[in-house]
């Protein structure tokens, strides 16, 4: 199984950090592919609302830092996001990632039966300590 694992917290010694780590270190011991992606290294934007990913283009047009983790996530299995819960939400890099994933979704995605590009269903899980 390949498992995309993105740490979302901007802070480097954050639980979440370590719960990602462990996470991946675990899948690695069972034989699974885990790619482990810390967002607080990458330079990037979010979704600026250009719509190329629904008018002709089937994946994000900006190439940035999350190029290759949208690659990862939509080579994988499955996903699993960790992050700190913060003001009731999640890290903005880590919303940055999620509005990125609107290329993932069909033209008039909302009209559809099938609304993902995805070939198959994709579970996503949740890391999410908090104090």
């Amino acid at each position: 199984m390949k498992v995309a694992i993105i740490q979302g917290s901007p802070r480097p010694h954050a639980v979440s950090t370590a719960m990602a780590a462990r996470l991946a270190a675990t899948l690695a011991r069972q034989g699974d592919t885990a790619g482990l992606f810390e967002l607080r290294r990458l330079e990037y934007r979010g979704c600026v609302a250009c719509m190329a990913c629904k008018n002709g283009q089937e994946t994000c047009v900006l190439r940035d830092g999350l190029t290759p983790v949208l690659a990862a996530i939509a080579q994988s299995d499955a996903v699993v996001m960790a992050a700190g819960v913060y003001w009731a939400d999640l890290p903005s890099g880590l919303k940055a990632l999620v509005d990125r994933c609107y290329g993932f979704y069909r033209p008039r995605f909302w009209e559809q039966t099938v609304q993902s590009r995805f070939a198959t269903r994709k579970p996503l899980g949740f890391l999410l300590p908090q104090g």
